[in-house]
Formats: C-alpha cells, sequence, structure tokens
C-alpha cells in the first residue's frame, strides 16, 4: 500500500515535471537521435516484437487514482543483440494530447480508440519533434537504456525483486525495461521561495502476459527520481499497460489473446 505522503510527493512530481504531458518519447521520424541508446537482450525471447508501437501505461497512484504514460517505440533487427529498441522524441496528435491531459486531470485511466489508432498508424513517421524549452512541461533526454529479457534470464536481469515486481514477472513470455535519464533543461528566474522540481529519471518495467499480432499487454511498475527537496528515493508505483502495433505487425500468438 502507497503512504499518502508518497503518493502526495508523487503529484507533486507529476505537477512540476509536467509528467501529465503526452511527450512520446528517440528518434525523429528519420531515425536520427540526439541521445544515447542501448539495446541489451537477455536470452532467447520468444516473440517477435518488430514494429513501430504506441505504448500506453496506465500507473496506479493511489485507489481509484491513475496516471496514463504513452510513449512511441520502434522496435527492430539489431546486429549483435538480436534487437535495436528506439523512443521516438516526438509530440502526439493534438486529439490524442488533449484526451490524455483531460483524463489525467481526472486521474482516469485512458485508452486510444480505434480512429485514433488508425491514424496514428498513417502519420506516425511525420510527428515533429517535442520541444524542449519549457522546464515544466518539456523533457529532456540524456540515455534511454533498454532491456529485453525471456523469462528464463529474468533472475539474472532483475536480480533485486520486490513483491510487485515478482508480480510483474510471473508467468510473464517477456519482459522490457525502460530507464530514461533526462538532463536538467534551464529555469528562468523566478519568486526565490518557488522550487522547480525536474525529473532525473523514471524506471519502468513490463511484463508481456498477453500477445496478438497487434496487441501486448500486461503488468508493469514505474519508478521515479525527481531532483528537488524531498525526493531522496524513487517513488514506485504499480499498473498494467498495452502496447498497439502501428506497423509491420506480423507475428503469432504466443501467450494467451489480446482482446
Amino acid at each position: 500500500m502507497m503512504r499518502s505522503g508518497s503518493v502526495t510527493r508523487l503529484l507533486g512530481v507529476l505537477a512540476l515535471a509536467a509528467l501529465c504531458l503526452l511527450l512520446v518519447p528517440t528518434a525523429a521520424p528519420a531515425g536520427r537521435t540526439d541521445f544515447e541508446e542501448k539495446t541489451t537482450v537477455e536470452g532467447g525471447v520468444p516473440i517477435d516484437l518488430g514494429g513501430v508501437w504506441l505504448l500506453v501505461a496506465q500507473t496506479h497512484l493511489a485507489e481509484g487514482k491513475y496516471r496514463t504514460f504513452l510513449e512511441l517505440l520502434r522496435i527492430s533487427p539489431g546486429m549483435h543483440a538480436g534487437l535495436s529498441l528506439h523512443l521516438l522524441d516526438v509530440s502526439l496528435p493534438k486529439d490524442i494530447d488533449e484526451a490524455v491531459k483531460a483524463a489525467n486531470k481526472q486521474f482516469t485511466p485512458w485508452t486510444p480508440g480505434a480512429n485514433q489508432l488508425a491514424a496514428l498508424a498513417r502519420g506516425w513517421s511525420r510527428l515533429p519533434r517535442a520541444p524542449k524549452k519549457d522546464p515544466k512541461t518539456d523533457l529532456l533526454f540524456g540515455q534511454v537504456l533498454f532491456t529485453v529479457a525471456a523469462p528464463e534470464r529474468f533472475a539474472q536481469a532483475f536480480p533485486r525483486q520486490d513483491e510487485g515486481l515478482r508480480n510483474v514477472l510471473a508467468d510473464s513470455a517477456v519482459s522490457l525495461q525502460i530507464v530514461e535519464n533526462y538532463r536538467p533543461l534551464p529555469v528562468p528566474p523566478g519568486p526565490s521561495d518557488v522550487v522547480m522540481t525536474q525529473l532525473m529519471e523514471r524506471r519502468s518495467i513490463y511484463g508481456v502476459k498477453k500477445a496478438s499480432s497487434a496487441v501486448l499487454e500486461g503488468d508493469q511498475v514505474t519508478g521515479f527520481i525527481a531532483a528537488g527537496p524531498g525526493f531522496p528515493i524513487p517513488l514506485n508505483f504499480r499498473g498494467t499497460f498495452r502496447m498497439y502495433c502501428l506497423a509491420s505487425c506480423v507475428r503469432r500468438t504466443v501467450v494467451g489473446h489480446a482482446p
């Protein structure tokens, strides 16, 4: 159970560091990145993950309160590890952006509609780069680390497992960890009694429990580290997720069936 103080601190992080924003994090549509990325693959991955994905994560903040986080991922074959993951650092379409902001303001879950997914599938490669000017709303990536692990390597990939992580990994066909490290943005002059809090790191671990030709889903845990007073340790939260394939989605079903 989350203590009320932890929930309050997280809500402060969300407000001040703009996690309620829809900024989709790697590369521009052409594949360019201005931050470091690294993919590590542990074991033989039993699911074909190739494609362009919309990752929709629902983080459970407190009883009846949720926060939706969206990211665009591109997964392609790699020369050595077998997979190469990229985080697309772009802004989402206005209708999706506004819908998620409204849902997050009410702390209610959000899921994409069929028309939104179809439009995003047509236009993901032309989305503009995410802005990097406002420290209250924008995220400046310094490094993004991906780890994809098969079940037989869960213990090696995640040697320190609490109850929440064990539940995420239990019965999962594959796991995906994304560690995002952020660089600080310049803070404009302001009142001396106002302290600007910016995110330093977001670490998310996803366990795929169901897979179909176009949807992966399961459980997840996410931890945040923020720069500023009152945040000496990460705040960790559980939730669920779905990954919707937008392009290159040819794969066989290996576990369960996504509805």
